[in-house]
């Protein structure tokens, strides 16, 4: 009887657990409802082609010249939902890792470094590693703070740079206006408030999706020197690639490629040497391929049909292409 004791308590605990959370951070906020004049950016349209009777179909391949791994690895830490009805203050101090504030209601004020800043909702603010940071808010606010690592670093007990050296403190509140970032500090508190076996993995995961959400919102020249040189590398790479997807049915040579990236023709080719280790035409001419594999396992049509899809007027033609990339005959991944 007694384990059977222990499983009973252990789930008293964790209902007064979920208990003191949700009136430590009330659902109906003291603070009078926010309006947002800004509506969400809608999805864009996805065109498909109709690749047989009834049947429409794209492709999204992962971006080439992505890394196997990212440039780093982020690891959540804590999530503190500060509710703080009669104004809120800390001592000057700073964090060998980044503190993320996301502002729910009220007006936060604090000095980055010895400069004041202020964020309201829709916004937040990074303090990045090594920041003394003080807030000083004398009025009701309400916000979430996000701890996270970043590493690999210069040593293990900092987080890595992922911001310029040398930008205004006023460059670190961020719009939020679309609420993406605020959406993602509330999944993280409703996987950090479950307790569950895969609870610390999903973090981790929410949290690296919560910093390349921030990043991507950032001019290139805000972001440190070697995340800004892969990033620029991985838009280089990510343009081509639209290129190609552009002109998936057209015979382009390195001519027509270079006008339509609006490069030199030693230019195109020098980086996608450089970057994607292969020529412009043969990265082409692979692309088509790969999308040749997946409508041959995906659909019935003739050989003689998707030669002509890819631009390719002799079915042989086409079928020794894609023989010189796979190894194999198109009919074997039929």
């Amino acid at each position: 009887m007694r384990p059977q004791h222990r499983h009973d308590k252990n789930q008293h605990d964790e209902a007064a657990h979920a208990a003191m959370l949700s009136l430590s951070w009330p659902t109906q906020s003291w603070f009078p409802p926010l309006v947002d004049s800004d509506s969400p950016l809608p999805w864009p349209s996805m065109e498909l082609t109709e690749i047989a009777s009834g049947k429409f179909f794209r492709h999204l391949p992962r971006p080439i010249g992505a890394a196997a791994a990212p440039p780093f690895r982020v690891r959540f830490e804590t999530i503190d939902l500060v509710d703080a009805r009669t104004g809120h203050h800390a001592a000057p101090h700073n964090h060998p890792h980044y503190e993320i504030f996301v502002i729910d209601a009220g007006t936060y004020l604090a000095a980055i470094n010895d400069v004041a800043i202020t964020a309201t909702p829709g916004q937040v603010v990074v303090i990045k590693a090594g920041d003394l940071h003080t807030d000083f808010c004398p009025d009701p606010v309400r916000f979430r703070v996000l701890r996270l690592r970043v590493e690999p670093g210069p040593d293990s007990k900092r987080s890595a740079a992922l911001f310029a050296e040398g930008a205004a403190p006023v460059t670190q509140v961020i719009a939020d206006h679309d609420r993406a970032l605020a959406n993602l500090a509330d999944r993280l508190v409703e996987e950090a408030a479950s307790y569950h076996r895969f609870a610390a993995e999903m973090l981790d995961l929410l949290a690296a999706e919560f910093v390349w959400t921030l990043l991507r919102r950032l001019p290139i020249e805000r972001l440190a020197a070697p995340l800004a040189d892969t990033m620029q590398a991985r838009g280089f790479a990510s343009e081509l690639q639209r290129v190609f997807e552009l002109h998936v049915g057209d015979n382009l040579g390195l001519r027509e490629l270079a006008q339509a990236m609006g490069l030199s023709e030693r230019t195109l080719t020098a980086r996608c040497r450089s970057q994607l280790a292969d020529s412009p035409t043969r990265l082409f001419v692979r692309h088509k391929m790969e999308q040749a594999r997946i409508l041959l396992a995906q659909t019935d049509l003739p050989i003689k049909e998707l030669s002509a899809h890819f631009g390719y007027e002799n079915p042989y033609h086409f079928s020794t292409v894609y023989k010189r990339v796979h190894g194999v005959a198109p009919t074997t991944h039929r």
